[in-house]
């Protein structure tokens, strides 16, 4: 009988039906697909995060494992999960992505220094000797050549495609730097266009074409009584620049300054410049300001560190390129009173990476100003505050969630991780 609709039937009846039938068999089971769809999973291959299942795809099929092998550009695995840095008989220093994400340069250390890559299908591969100990590695925006800085004050090209690591270039950059700063290292930044690369040392900045094996085709000199701490490139809203972050010697004056060796209304491969060194932030001792900064990755924030007594906070700006200045966008204020480090954008710029006070990696959201509780997936950390981890660079966009991570266990044995984030 019905009562309100609804069908009341006792048990007796219930018994006496005859069962449902089973279920059609599930027509995307993983056999199913393997054999009728490969071309479908060739298509989802490069979306695939984990590399067991990766592999475990490719294998089960032999079209499918023959394509991967024909085209190795197109169909990487992905990196292993919380992949470790690792060379024998080494430890290892500043990690570098590539711009697509397949390679990590680093450094090798003791007993003698090498440049090594690690490849996203390959593993690794070793660089001879470099010379000198190597203080600064970086890919050139378009991945074809690497630079690295010697503290022998030698910059080096290479072309890091082969195993021998065929050097291209070399320049003494001590023979054009003031002499009051041979004991400090160099900084260097690879231009969008790949043609030029920009030298820090002390006072002096150079601008060199890289195509014309590293000439100086315009300095400029720091006024005194400052010292060059970072330096990169940047193009905003068309305007070609390079950020110079420096100091004074009493380290009570912090300032960024944007030189602009290009005009306006000429191409970027011509070097016929109008000299602009223009201050676009400038802060004094007692706002205790860090002399560090961190660029978004589109180059249309900046952000320092502040340290107010009993009042840790980010310092968030926006970056005017026609009015040659920066506007305070939005203070972002710490729930822990200590320095926080390792300040980053992650690849898409709505995040600010940083070390919290227990050396754990946390992160400010730029939209909301507020702190995210979500954790990285990290497996080394197992809740143990004594391991410290630090973000040392995000992955290039496109590339997938990861970021390189710095493991601090209190023991020799201290190394770089893949770690991914939500």
């Amino acid at each position: 009988m019905t009562t309100n609709d609804n069908i009341i039937r006792n048990r007796d009846e219930i018994k006496a039906e005859e069962p449902p039938p089973p279920p059609p068999p599930l027509l995307l089971a993983s056999g199913n697909i393997l054999h009728k769809f490969p071309e479908f999973l060739l298509l989802i291959l490069p979306y695939i995060a984990d590399r067991i299942v990766w592999n475990s795809i490719v294998s089960s099929n032999k079209k499918i494992y023959k394509k991967t092998k024909e085209d190795v550009e197109t169909y990487l695995p992905p990196w292993p999960m919380n992949f470790k840095l690792r060379v024998p008989g080494y430890s290892v220093s500043n990690p570098v992505w590539s711009p697509d994400g397949t390679q990590i340069a680093c450094i090798t250390h003791r007993p003698d220094s090498k440049i090594v890559i690690f490849d996203q299908r390959y593993g690794l591969i070793r660089f001879h000797r470099h010379g000198d100990d190597i203080h600064r590695l970086e890919f050139s925006p378009d991945g074809s050549f690497i630079v690295s800085v010697g503290r022998d004050k030698f910059v080096r090209v290479w072309n890091f495609n082969t195993t021998e690591g065929y050097q291209l270039q070399e320049w003494n950059i001590s023979q054009e730097l003031v002499e009051d700063a041979l004991c400090m290292n160099i900084e260097i930044d690879v231009s969008p266009c790949c043609r030029y690369a920009v030298v820090l040392f002390g006072r002096k900045v150079l601008l060199k074409d890289v195509q014309n094996n590293g000439k100086t085709i315009k300095s400029l000199l720091i006024p005194e009584m400052e010292w060059g701490k970072q330096i990169m490139f940047s193009s905003i809203d068309g305007h070609r620049s390079i950020f110079i972050g420096s100091k004074n010697r009493a380290g009570n004056n912090k300032t960024i300054k944007i030189w602009r060796p290009y005009d306006d209304d000429v191409d970027e491969d011509d070097p016929n410049t109008t000299v602009s060194f223009i201050a676009i932030l400038e802060q004094s001792s007692d706002t205790g300001f860090s002399s560090a900064f961190a660029l978004s990755r589109d180059n249309s924030m900046l952000a320092m560190y502040s340290e107010e007594p009993e009042d840790y906070k980010i310092m968030l700006y926006s970056v005017d390129n026609e009015k040659n200045s920066t506007t305070k966008r939005l203070t972002l204020k710490q729930s822990f009173p200590a320095r926080c480090t390792s300040i980053q954008f992650t690849p898409d710029n709505n995040y600010i990476s940083y070390k919290n006070q227990d050396g754990s990696l946390a992160f400010w959201d730029i939209t909301t100003g507020r702190e995210v509780s979500d954790i990285m997936n990290i497996t080394y950390n197992n809740n143990n505050n004594k391991h410290i981890h630090a973000a040392v660079d995000f992955s290039p966009t496109g590339s997938g969630r990861r970021v390189l991570v710095q493991y601090y266990n209190g023991r020799p044995g201290n190394g770089f991780y893949i770690a991914s984030y939500w």
